[in-house]
């Protein structure tokens, strides 16, 4: 019936962030201005590859990372 078999290796678009805060921990994390609802230490699974920022908020403190580039998940 011209049926044919693929086979296919797709590769993730995504990949995990692991993030950690010193000399404290418990610092509030926001990806791309958006809340993630964690706190450090953590990891952010399944965000996009490419170009995101990365905040994280303790008390009076602040501290903005631009990240160039987030590799994809290995297969």
């Amino acid at each position: 019936t011209g049926k044919k078999k693929i086979d296919l290796k797709l590769k993730p678009n995504f990949g995990t962030l692991a993030v950690s805060s010193t000399p404290e921990s418990g610092a509030i994390v926001t990806l791309n201005g958006i809340a993630t609802g964690k706190t450090t230490p953590c990891n952010l699974e399944m965000v996009p590859t490419g170009e995101h920022t990365l905040s994280l908020r303790k008390v009076d403190r602040i501290s903005l990372h631009p990240l160039k580039q987030v590799p994809a998940c290995p297969l």
